[in-house]
C-alpha cells in the first residue's frame, strides 16, 4: 500500500473514530456504578453524570431512592451542597461543565430481594435545561429500548 493510501485509511479511521465517539457521548446518561450488588447488603452505590443538557453545564442532581432501600447516607462531594428531602437526595453546586465525567455517591442497604432491579429515578438540571433519567421499563423492555433509562441496580444472591 502506498504512503498516500496508508495515510487517506488512516484519516477515514480517525474521522470514524471521532464520530462514534460523539454519538456514544450523545446517548450517554446517568447511571448506577457498580450496577450490580447482593441483595440484603450495605452498599456505596456511584451515579455517574456523563454529560451536560445539550452542550450547558450540568448544576444539581437529584436521585429519588427506591423505598425499599434504607440506611441511605448520601456522601459529600466538594463544591455541592447535599439535602435529603422525601426519600429523594440532591447535590446542588459545580458547575460541572458539559464534557466532563462525575460521579455522586450514596450509601445504603439493600433490601434481601434476590433477582429484583431497583431504579432510581434521576433529574439532571444543567444551567440551560433539564435531562430526565426517569424511564423504567416495561416487563417486556430493556433500559435499553429507553430513551430516557433510570439509573438501575440489579440485586443478585449471596456469591
Amino acid at each position: 500500500m502506498s504512503f498516500l493510501r496508508t495515510a487517506l485509511v488512516a484519516r477515514v479511521l480517525i474521522a470514524s473514530a471521532l464520530v462514534a465517539g460523539s454519538v456514544a457521548a450523545a446517548r450517554a446518561h446517568v447511571v448506577a456504578q457498580p450496577n450490580t450488588a447482593v441483595a440484603g447488603a450495605s452498599f456505596t452505590a456511584g451515579f455517574l453524570v456523563a454529560h451536560g443538557c445539550d452542550g450547558s453545564p450540568t448544576i444539581a442532581l437529584r436521585i429519588k431512592v427506591p423505598e425499599e432501600v434504607t440506611a441511605v447516607r448520601p456522601l459529600p462531594k466538594d463544591g455541592w451542597t447535599v439535602t435529603e428531602v422525601a426519600g429523594e437526595i440532591a447535590w446542588r453546586g459545580g458547575p460541572l461543565p458539559s464534557k466532563s465525567h462525575e460521579t455522586f455517591g450514596i450509601a445504603l442497604k439493600l433490601p434481601n430481594t434476590p433477582g429484583r432491579t431497583l431504579y432510581f429515578q434521576a433529574i439532571q438540571e444543567c444551567q440551560q435545561g433539564t435531562n430526565r433519567w426517569i424511564d423504567i421499563p416495561a416487563a417486556a423492555q430493556s433500559a435499553k429500548d429507553l430513551r430516557n433509562p433510570a439509573p438501575f441496580i440489579t440485586l443478585t444472591p449471596l456469591p
